[in-house]
């Protein structure tokens, strides 16, 4: 959980607080963190580039990334390389159990963004057999009528051409984030 602002109440001394350089203002207690526990948790904190001029970011971005890639695939590990240098793919998550409703699977989604609603799938060549063919154009169905997009691009798409393949994932979680802005 994080909380913002200023220090106030009986009990607020409670919950321990860092600064956020992108407030603008100092930290309420004129300190830093306290111990080298606390540490880690001010390094959870990203922050995009200035757009307005000046070098005070814009916004705070939390989470950065949930999850990590497959192991065994070069494909999504080279996906994430590629991601993390970009300030617009903060709240993804790999590889986490999602369930379209009671009564459907458990599925574990390759790459999402939960908040805008976009999944992103990276498939080997096992995907190109009939069986699993079918298995994820049902899974599709599922997801979009959820409320998901969804993406798929092949390994070597992304071997090939990492930089396309995350310039398509931008539009598409960009386009999510201003339908959910203009809401």
């Amino acid at each position: 959980m994080w909380l913002t602002g200023l220090r106030d109440g009986p009990d607020a001394d409670r919950i321990p607080t860092v600064p956020c350089p992108a407030s603008g203002h100092p930290d309420p207690a004129e300190r830093a963190c306290a111990s080298a526990s606390e540490a880690p948790i001010a390094t959870q904190v990203a922050t995009a580039p200035p757009t307005g001029g000046g070098d005070r970011p814009d916004r705070v971005m939390l989470p950065g990334v949930v999850g990590r890639p497959h192991p065994a695939s070069r494909a999504e590990k080279r996906l994430e390389a590629a991601l993390r240098a970009r300030h617009w793919a903060h709240g993804r998550a790999w590889n986490q159990p999602y369930r379209c409703g009671p009564l459907t699977g458990l599925r574990y989604l390759d790459l999402m963004w939960t908040v805008e609603r976009v999944v992103v799938e990276v498939d080997g060549p096992e995907h190109r057999g009939a069986a699993h063919y079918e298995a994820d154009r049902r899974r599709d169905a599922e997801l979009v009528l959820d409320g998901f997009a969804v993406l798929r691009f092949t390994n070597d798409q992304v071997l090939d051409d990492v930089d396309a393949v995350a310039s398509q994932i931008e539009r598409g979680v960009e386009a999510r984030r201003e339908i959910s802005e203009e809401e």
